[in-house]
């Protein structure tokens, strides 16, 4: 998604909204509209007319260069000429973020396999994957105030289908709400809904998902869906969880 495409600013109004209703929210942490959410989250604090004025300035380098899996060769030789882009595409976000005063905070959470593609400043706080399976199926584990899916293709469509497990074998007692931003592209170009439909039940349709083109629909269903409850975390989680708390042993 370029810099300059209204759904790139519909993505940051959507997460400025979200951060200012108190949620943290949480992306892949590369460029396009992952880069969009934590531009927005930045923007929490500031006046309205500062997320504006961010893409202003990120426009004039819109498209993510081409070839970035080439910026090095097999022989670990860079190519001067490739990094130079990727260097004029990332210099600008740091220009953008100087505009944004007390930005709030975000989570990014990139991976090593698209390692070629800058993590966004924008975010304070990132963690980098080596595992993007890993990575993608911990960002909809802890999503669990909500999802919304923007426009994508393969990588968003496993993360759906990773998000939908979770719910529906209830892995962690609970069923996180699922937001699809774009109908046309989850109703048509991808019909990923149609799918949902015979997976889950028609209430649960109703209440935890929601098709839709309007950014304030979205964030209004998120802020108004309370968790839904639906049973103990499946034990292997709970196992995991005691463990990962637990003080380590003390070496003698």
């Amino acid at each position: 998604m370029e810099r300059n495409d209204p759904a790139y600013h519909q993505i940051g109004e959507l997460a400025r909204t979200l951060t200012r209703a108190g949620f943290i929210v949480a992306s892949g942490g590369g460029p396009g509209a992952m880069e969009a959410t934590h531009l927005g989250a930045a923007c929490a604090n500031a006046p309205d007319a500062t997320l504006t004025a961010a893409i202003k300035v990120l426009s004039s380098q819109k498209a993510l260069p081409e070839h970035l899996d080439k910026i090095v060769d097999a022989k670990g030789v860079p190519d001067p000429e490739i990094a130079a882009k990727a260097h004029a595409w990332l210099k600008v976000a740091f220009k953008a973020l100087k505009l944004i005063p007390n930005p709030a905070e975000s989570l990014a959470l990139p991976t090593w396999r698209y390692g070629h593609e800058p993590s966004t400043p924008f975010a304070s706080h990132i963690a980098k994957y080596f595992q993007n399976s890993i990575r993608e199926d911990g960002l909809v584990s802890i999503g669990m105030n909500g999802v919304v899916f923007a426009p994508g293709k393969a990588g968003t469509i496993q993360e759906i289908f990773q998000n939908v497990t979770n719910n529906f074998y209830h892995l962690f007692g609970t069923f996180s709400p699922m937001v699809f931003l774009g109908k046309d592209h989850w109703t048509k170009a991808y019909p990923i809904v149609a799918v949902l439909e015979k997976l889950f039940t028609p209430s649960q349709i109703k209440k935890y998902v929601l098709v839709t083109d309007s950014t304030d629909e979205a964030a209004e269903f998120i802020a108004n869906a309370s968790l839904l409850i639906v049973g103990s975390p499946h034990p292997s989680f709970q196992l995991r969880a005691r463990a990962s708390t637990s003080p380590s042993p003390r070496k003698g």
